[in-house]
């Protein structure tokens, strides 16, 4: 029905009885059709029979398609000799599983694994033992089991890939493979020693297929690292491909713990290319019982565990939750400590900083206030200290610079050193050194595609919204809106903290994606208000003027009304975010 109800088809245009004998070699049928019609209507099967008096062998394939009227019915189709061959040669294709012996949809599969992380299962057994068997039962009953086919022939064109996922459990030693499916983890645990050692290798980084394993070789299995790392990461006994793996982003500081040659503390490692982790190593030769990477800020530890897997010996990479670096009972206590007592007195100010990332934020400012007044020259010293705490990850020096400004028993710090201030900015401050006199628009790169702008609403109100530009928006940080911002970021201690992280982001902009122009009345029109709301609509004219498209993310539904008479588009903070609530609420309008 599926196939021969277009009608295109030249068979469907034959009738039944005459596709039986031509082409099966099959005769009477017509006696048997009518019984058999009633069959396959009772059975719902076939959806309409033609009922005006015509016989049954009569009927074509095409008449018992829905939608087919009698009116299209042909007493005498004529079967070319052309149609005969096609009918004879056509070919069924099907995708089937031979551990499930099932059939298998084709958009669940693909050429080749595309995830190097994940294990790939050798295709090579059903590769050299095709399920011949299966696609000749398959076949058959294609071309139903009661015909005589004298031409059909079986053929395995090839094999695909299907990711299916598992579980893997570690009792005692034992390492097991659980899957969804019962008979897939049968299937994996009846494979070949072999083809397990095989599995137990990661992929190779060009995407190509294990290699061969060799007699007596070392195996082992990877946990993949977080993709986006964050903190300190201490390390120690790594294997090599994972030590190789390890391309740490700029917000995490790598300490690498290994032995040295001629190094005896804390020394720095120079970056092998831009963007890349800053690299310590500190040999700890005291303690050999580490063999893993821990990440401090997600308390998280990697351990290499001897395993027995089906049979074989093996090590496997685990991630385990753990309360922190320094808990009774971790076995990086011993290392922190006497990490922490080398970085205190180091001259080096970015290993002084190193335990920002575990102390209390107020016993970190206390040993550098005790470290300033021992320094000949606190000022110089303090310099270099403020440019080494710039350097560490956002989250750690938010940390460290909310407990400086809201801890008063650090007053005396913050007097005593007023270029910690540098590290926190006001609005003010930054965009004066930003403007350094100048009253004109920037340029706007020509790979920014947008000009973004901030209200002080939405600037004081919603934190990480700076963190939501795209790498094509250019920032226009208006001096009206820096003004505001100073002004009541003191009515709420909200507003002061939000306001203060948004702030640390436009710092952390390149700077040519972001400007801080002064606004131009001119620009207005006579009627319109010479307010701050429209000082911050006259700073944005010019780059709408110059063909730029402008949005200005607010929280205040009278600037929608004032913007668009020049061209600047409006948007509320939750939609610039991309919250799913503002999201919902557009489509809903």
């Amino acid at each position: 029905m599926k196939e021969f109800s277009s009608s295109s088809n030249a068979l469907a245009a034959a009738p039944i009885p005459e596709l039986f004998r031509q082409l099966f070699g099959i005769s009477g049928s017509k006696d048997i059709l009518p019984d058999v019609l009633n069959d396959l209507i009772e059975r719902g099967r076939i959806h309409r029979v033609v009922e005006d008096g015509r016989v049954p062998s009569l009927l074509r394939i095409i008449d018992l398609a829905p939608g087919r009227s009698g009116r299209d019915m042909t007493r005498e189709p004529i079967l070319s000799e052309a149609d005969k061959q096609a009918a004879q040669t056509r070919k069924i294709e099907r995708y089937f599983d031979p551990v499930l012996e099932e059939i298998v949809g084709a958009d669940d599969l693909v050429p080749q694994p595309q995830d190097a992380n994940h294990f790939c299962v050798p295709a090579e057994p059903f590769l050299m033992h095709p399920p011949t068997y299966w696609v000749e039962r398959e076949l058959r009953a294609e071309l139903h089991d009661d015909v005589k086919v004298y031409t059909a022939a079986a053929e395995l064109v090839g094999h695909r890939w299907r990711c299916s996922e598992a579980e893997l459990f570690l009792k005692d030693g034992e390492l097991s493979v659980e899957c969804g499916e019962a008979r897939e983890s049968e299937y994996l645990r009846g494979l070949s020693q072999r083809v397990r050692r095989s599995w137990l290798l990661p992929s190779s980084l060009d995407g190509s297929m294990h290699s061969r394993v060799e007699e007596g070789a070392e195996f082992s299995i990877h946990c993949q690292l977080p993709l986006s790392l964050d903190g300190l990461v201490l390390t120690r006994g790594l294997p090599e491909t994972v030590r190789a793996g390890l391309v740490m982003p700029p917000s995490v500081v790598l300490v690498g713990l290994d032995l040295a040659a001629d190094t005896t503390e804390p020394t720095l490692i120079p970056a092998s290319a831009e963007g890349r982790a800053m690299q310590v190593v500190y040999p700890r030769n005291d303690n050999p019982g580490i063999a893993g990477i821990f990440l401090s800020n997600e308390g998280r530890e990697y351990l290499r565990l001897p395993v027995t897997w089906e049979g074989l010996h093996a090590e496997i990479g685990v991630f385990r939750a753990t309360q922190g670096l320094q808990q009774d009972g971790s076995v990086w206590r011993d290392v922190i400590t006497a990490l922490e007592a080398e970085c205190r007195y180091s001259d080096v100010p970015e290993i002084f900083v190193l335990p920002a990332f575990w102390l209390d934020p107020a016993d970190f400012w206390r040993s550098l206030s005790e470290r300033s007044g021992s320094e000949s020259n606190g000022r110089t010293w303090m310099a270099g200290i403020v440019g080494a705490l710039r350097k560490l990850p956002s989250s750690v020096l938010e940390t460290l610079l909310e407990a400086l400004f809201r801890d008063r028993r650090l007053d005396q710090l913050s007097r005593a050193h007023p270029e910690l201030a540098d590290l926190d900015p006001t609005a003010k401050a930054l965009v004066s050194r930003k403007q350094r006199g100048t009253h004109g628009a920037a340029a706007v790169p020509r790979s920014c595609e947008r000009v973004i702008a901030f209200d002080t609403s939405s600037f004081i109100q919603f934190d990480q919204l700076v963190d939501h530009l795209l790498p094509t928006d250019f920032l226009v940080f208006p001096q009206a809106v820096a003004g505001e911002v100073e002004r009541k970021k003191g009515q709420h201690e909200d507003f002061r903290i939000i306001s203060r992280r948004n702030l640390r982001a436009i710092r952390r902009l390149p700077e040519d994606r972001w400007a801080a122009p002064f606004h131009d009345y001119s620009f207005l029109a006579p009627s319109d208000i010479q307010n701050v709301d429209g000082q911050i609509i006259a700073t944005l004219v010019p780059y709408s003027q110059a063909g730029s498209k402008v949005i200005l993310v607010t929280q205040d539904g009278d600037f929608v009304a004032r913007c668009k008479p020049y061209g600047i588009e409006s948007m509320t903070a939750e939609m610039f975010m991309g919250h799913p609530k503002a999201q919902r609420k557009g489509a809903e309008q």
